[in-house]
């Protein structure tokens, strides 16, 4: 982070990241956790990543335990050795895993357990709405009740049906009309 002098005596700062993992990276530890307190951002973060950085997240989302790292180092091919030092160096600089020593003295990796958390919630469903509060937004206004959107999809399927069997007085869409006929049901 720049800080340059601005008109009046402020003094402003800048920002002087070329990517949001380079940003991240210049958090501290407290304030990484606390964003990945939220499922948007910890899949924002996911998306970011490199292949290789998404793929071991991707293995390890649902290990509750530490991996051996040398197991960890078995799942990439020795040609690649410079993506692995760099999705390594990327996971442990956002805090998305960090070591701990296993039972017989190896090193081994464990998923943050916010980030593990919050990614599973993002990816599968589950915990609270994301957005805080919509209940400044009131009642939908434009709200429809079960029997009316019933009422609407019979008729526009009787529309379809009447369309298929040729009747002059149904009209579809051109893209429906060349969906059904790219679907095989009419000629």
């Amino acid at each position: 982070m720049e800080i340059t002098p601005a008109r009046g005596g402020l003094n402003r700062a800048h920002l002087q990241c070329r990517n949001l993992q380079e940003f991240l990276g210049g958090l501290s530890p407290g304030v990484l956790d606390r964003l990945y307190g939220h499922p948007a951002t910890c899949l924002a973060v996911f998306r970011e990543l490199p292949s290789l950085a998404k793929n071991w997240v991707m293995r390890m989302l649902f290990l509750e335990q530490p991996l051996p790292q040398a197991a960890v180092a078995l799942w990439v091919k020795k040609e690649f050795s410079k993506a692995q030092e760099e999705s390594t160096g990327l996971l442990s600089g956002l805090r998305i895993w960090h070591t701990q020593l296993l039972p017989g003295g190896l090193q081994g990796l464990i998923l943050n357990p916010v980030f593990r958390q919050n990614l599973r919630i993002a990816l599968l469903g589950g915990g609270k709405a994301w957005s805080d509060d919509t209940s400044q937004l009131g009642p939908d206004k434009h709200a429809r009740d079960v029997p009316s959107l019933d009422k609407y999809a019979e008729e526009r399927w009787e529309v379809v049906l009447h369309f298929m069997v040729g009747s002059p007085s149904a009209a579809v869409s051109q893209d429906l009309a060349q969906l059904l006929s790219q679907a095989g049901l009419m000629k």
